[in-house]
């Protein structure tokens, strides 16, 4: 297996898409993997687009090195992030601009999952939500 990366085709998540994969080729590269940067434009910032005008809580997934190859989604999820929606985000360690974006925002708690605290994190995680829900009007 080369450690393909897929998503969802495009925002309605029909299909699935090669995002990253050692047996592409592409100038676009991330360690050893090749990116499909047009897929991955496509992909996520399609989703996120949509999530956003959903108006409801954003979640991020594995924000990271990836991420940052697209100026057009790094750009738009940082954008988000400080536009006081709510968020939940999953970041690689290491994604500097994210990490530097998150530590001057207010409101935050950035936790370190590990396989000790996962469950409470998880817990603290629902709890936040469960507030956050029972105190929106017109929740989708």
């Amino acid at each position: 297996m080369d450690g393909a990366q897929s998503g969802p085709a495009g925002p309605e998540g029909r299909g699935r898409v090669v995002l990253a994969s050692k047996n592409l080729f592409s100038p676009v590269a991330f360690n050893k993997y090749a990116v499909n940067l047009p897929a991955l434009e496509e992909t996520a910032l399609g989703a996120l687009e949509a999530g956003a005008a959903s108006g409801r809580v954003l979640f991020f997934d594995e924000l990271g090195p990836m991420a940052l190859l697209s100026e057009k989604f790094s750009s738009r999820a940082v954008a988000l992030l400080f536009s006081g929606r709510p968020c939940v985000v999953f970041y690689r360690k290491g994604a500097r601009v994210f990490e530097d974006a998150f530590a001057k925002m207010a409101d935050t708690v950035i936790i370190e999952l590990t396989p000790v605290n996962w469950a409470e994190a998880v817990k603290g995680a629902q709890a936040w939500l469960d507030r956050l829900v029972g105190g929106m009007e017109n929740f989708k």
